[in-house]
């Protein structure tokens, strides 16, 4: 699967900042486990979208990792607990809304997962784009922590 964001490299403005603590400024939610499942790419994408959804002026909200391992399968190029790439589950999450994580809670990480109950009235937020940092350039990687 072609990932759409090789289409849209964003090139970011340079800085000499040492970093930002993401952490201290309220944009990462609290460790979590993905236990004997093999879905970091779905912590992956939600911690993006999480730290994306806070600095779009929204409070810190938990997303659901279960939502992206039973709904952003196959067609997303996502093998459940067997892997996947965050970005496919972004692809997924263009077509559907994310939901939290107390409306659909992990389980995958305790014994396997089960078949998509995604809930559109439970839907928060989607994504809209999402765009790849220049490859070889430490500086534009840089630039994209600190942005």
């Amino acid at each position: 699967m072609q990932m759409k964001a090789a289409e849209n490299v964003k090139v970011y403005e340079t800085s000499n900042a040492d970093g930002v603590n993401w952490v201290d400024a309220g944009y990462v939610t609290a460790v979590k486990d993905q236990g004997q499942c093999g879905s970091c790419w779905s912590f992956s994408a939600t911690g993006g979208l999480e730290g994306a959804y806070v600095m779009a002026g929204n409070a810190l909200t938990s997303f659901s990792e279960e939502q992206l391992v039973e709904c952003a399968g196959l067609k997303y190029g996502n093998m459940a607990c067997y892997g996947g790439w965050y970005y496919s589950a972004w692809d997924y999450l263009m077509d559907a809304e994310a939901e939290t994580e107390s409306d659909y809670p992990y389980t995958s990480g305790s014994g396997g997962w089960s078949t998509c109950e995604y809930d559109s009235s439970k839907g928060v937020t989607n994504v809209a784009s999402y765009a790849a940092v220049t490859p070889n350039q430490p500086d534009q990687l840089k630039a994209a922590l600190n942005n």
